[in-house]
């Protein structure tokens, strides 16, 4: 462990796992852990050289193999699956580099983030998650085995659109997972989570911290972002820095329910909405939201809407294109797909001449900016919508996690956070040489498990927990 700065630490994870133990006892623990895939990998580099060296007749004969391209296609395939069990047997620890200031506070939470064993500094991910696309793509196109008993509710904004919150109560059965402890001093506590762009309930993330509130004895809250899972009935749909429907649902979760402690995550598009919250409407004294959230965790943000400009604008690569793609899909997705049948007829701008035949992010923004949310240019907008600009403004603890090879993690976003640590003691930021984006998985088949937890699920969990106990020793005294 080596120290950065004053206040960051690089936590290098061979050494808190301790090479002490000896080759021969890991190599053993390893074998264990890991037998499914040895098994798998043998029986293929067996079937391979099985075949290979077998005369011809004897597998075409029962299988009608006859030609060298279909000797060739079983070899290519026992060889990919071999290669794929290889990759996901051998494992990379992740260094952890953590900017925190080394108050009585926030030693106690990394003493809680270090005790746990599936958490931020024992992270090891296979080989195979360690390619910053692959762990993106994995967390995306993979879900969990989970099923949450939500109960939804709709909010009527402003603008007569339809926010849809759905909760999971703590009372609620839910098949297969079980609460593991009652929340300390008996308080109620909400566990808020505002979903990445175009994210809703059903995502993969959502149902984990869904899991993990339930276990806690939290009651838990995804608020779904416009037009997706619930009908759009505005123009308006979910916006990088929009706080509107955040807002509203935690005024609605405050009024309903009456929690004495407010917990929040954000995720990607959602960390941005959550972390310009706590810099804006949290600290602002004048507000009925005043210090509503009392911890948060904000995962994989961006910070400055303009990097993500630069991204994929300045510099263009064949991936960065594919995100952007998938991006406009889902930005325009919620229009196109739109349940409100004037909706389009009203607003001439949406029209397919209009917003839904941009073809970067920048030109749509430019659309949205201008016609729906009222901005008067864009550089207004990206100023106005950025978090990172309110960051020193936080005065609530809150955690940010960024993985090194995000492929849309901002490289200028260590400098700008490391920055604003010694100005501020409430902020920790935690930056993994593995994750990905919103990734973090200790297994390439956890998913197939609903009680599996991901490292970032773990270090939410440990953070939280410390925070809250500390909030309600202070409470105490």
């Amino acid at each position: 462990m080596s120290g950065v700065t004053p206040t960051a630490q690089r936590f290098q994870g061979w050494h808190l796992v301790g090479a002490h133990h000896g080759i021969l006892r890991h190599v053993r623990a390893w074998i264990r852990q890991w037998r499914g895939f040895l098994v798998i990998g043998c029986c293929s580099a067996g079937a391979t050289i099985g075949y290979l060296t077998s005369p011809p007749g004897l597998f075409s004969l029962r299988y009608g193999m006859k030609t060298v391209a279909s000797r060739g296609a079983l070899t290519l395939g026992c060889a990919a699956i071999g290669t794929v069990a290889v990759f996901s047997i051998l494992r990379r620890h992740s260094g952890v580099t953590m900017y925190m200031q080394p108050s009585e506070d926030n030693m106690e939470t990394l003493r809680q983030l270090a005790c746990n064993q599936n958490g931020l500094f024992n992270y090891q991910p296979p080989l195979v998650l360690t390619q910053s696309h692959l762990s993106t793509l994995y967390a995306g196109i993979t879900d969990r085995a989970l099923n949450p008993p939500y109960t939804r509710t709709t909010i009527t904004a402003k603008c007569g659109g339809t926010i849809a919150v759905d909760v999971v109560h703590p009372q609620a059965k839910w098949r297969g997972v079980q609460r593991r402890r009652e929340t300390p001093s008996g308080l109620k506590v909400a566990l808020v989570l505002a979903p990445g762009i175009g994210g809703d309930s059903r995502a993969k993330y959502a149902k984990g911290l869904m899991r993990l509130s339930y276990e806690n004895g939290w009651m838990g809250v995804v608020v779904n972002c416009r037009g997706c899972n619930t009908p759009l009935t505005s123009s308006r749909t979910f916006m990088y820095g929009n706080t509107e429907d955040f807002e509203a649902c935690l005024r609605f979760v405050k009024r309903v329910y009456k929690p004495d402690v407010i917990l929040a995550v954000g995720i990607s598009m959602g960390s941005n909405i959550l972390y310009r919250y706590l810099g804006t409407t949290n600290q602002d004294v004048d507000s009925d939201l005043y210090s509503a959230v009392s911890a948060a965790c904000v995962i994989s943000n961006g910070y400055m809407l303009q990097w993500g400009y630069d991204l994929f604008h300045d510099n263009p690569t064949a991936m960065t294109r594919v995100y952007e793609e998938t991006m406009l899909l889902v930005r325009k997705g919620a229009w196109n797909y739109s349940t409100c049948p004037h909706l389009i007829d009203d607003h001439p701008q949406l029209s397919e001449t209009g917003l839904l035949s941009a073809r970067r992010l920048y030109d749509l923004d430019e659309i949205v900016t201008k016609y729906i949310y009222g901005y008067s240019s864009m550089d207004e907008f990206i100023v106005e919508e950025s978090s990172g600009r309110t960051a020193h403004l936080v005065h609530v603890p809150v955690l940010c996690m960024n993985a090194i090879n995000d492929p849309i993690y901002p490289v200028k976003a260590e400098a700008f956070m490391s920055a604003r640590v010694p100005a501020n003691p409430n902020l920790t930021f935690v930056l993994t040489d593995y994750g990905g984006h919103v990734c973090w998985e200790h297994s390439v088949l956890s998913n197939l498990r609903g009680t599996y937890k991901t490292m970032m699920d773990s270090t939410i969990e440990s953070f939280l927990q410390s925070k809250l106990q500390q909030a309600i020793d202070r409470m105490s005294i």
